[in-house]
C-alpha cells in the first residue's frame, strides 16, 4: 500500500482504488479528482449520469461557470485514470429512494442544462439529491470548515498586530526620553 492509499484509507475507511468492487444501479460513485472529488450516480452497464461541463471533463475549472450539463458516459471514461469508488455515506443520514426511482430521475435529466454553483448546487448535490430525495455535500462543507480555519488565523494575527503596534509607539519615546534625561 503506497502512502496516498494509505491516507486515503485513513479518511475514507477503505483505499480510493476500490474499482475491483462492481457498484450496483443507484450507487453513488465517487471519483478523487486533484483537489477535489467527482461524482456520479452508477446506472448499470457501465454507465454514469453526472453533472459536468459540457465536453464531460469535470476539471476544476469548470467550477467557474455558473451552468453545467447532465450526460451519461462510460463509468471508466469519467474515472479516465483517477480512482473512484462506490460511496453511499449519505445513507446514514438520510435513507436513499428506491432504485427504479433514482435512476428513472437521473436518466429524465440527462441532456438538460442544470444551474451550477460549487457551494450549493454542485455534482455532489446533485446525486445525492437524486439517491437520497435531498442534497448533500461534505466536501463544500469541509472547504468552507478550512476557509473559516484559516480566516480566524489571520484575523487573530492581524489584531495582535494592531495590539503590539500601539505598545511599540507608546514605548520608543518613552525609552528615548530616559535615555535624554541620564
Amino acid at each position: 500500500m503506497n502512502c496516498e492509499h494509505f491516507v486515503t484509507k485513513l479518511k475514507y475507511g477503505k483505499p480510493m482504488s476500490d474499482q475491483g468492487k462492481h457498484p450496483k444501479p443507484g450507487d453513488l460513485i465517487e471519483f478523487q479528482r486533484v483537489g477535489y472529488q467527482h461524482w456520479a450516480i452508477y446506472m448499470g452497464d457501465g454507465d454514469v449520469v453526472h453533472l459536468t461541463d459540457q465536453d464531460g471533463k469535470s476539471s476544476i475549472s469548470s467550477v467557474m461557470n455558473s451552468s453545467a450539463v447532465v450526460r451519461k458516459d462510460p463509468l471508466e471514461k469519467v474515472a479516465e485514470k483517477d480512482n473512484y469508488r462506490v460511496n453511499n455515506k449519505y445513507d446514514e443520514k438520510r435513507k436513499p429512494l428506491p432504485t427504479e426511482k433514482v435512476l428513472r430521475a437521473a436518466l429524465e435529466k440527462v441532456g438538460k442544462r442544470m444551474k451550477y454553483n460549487i457551494t450549493t448546487e454542485n455534482c455532489e448535490h446533485f446525486v445525492t439529491q437524486l439517491r437520497n430525495g435531498r442534497s448533500f455535500s461534505d466536501q463544500v462543507k469541509n472547504v468552507m470548515t478550512h476557509v473559516t480555519a484559516v480566516a480566524t488565523v489571520l484575523l487573530s494575527a492581524f489584531a495582535v498586530f494592531m495590539f503590539i503596534k500601539p505598545i511599540t509607539y507608546i514605548s520608543l519615546p518613552a525609552i528615548a526620553w530616559r535615555r535624554l534625561l541620564k
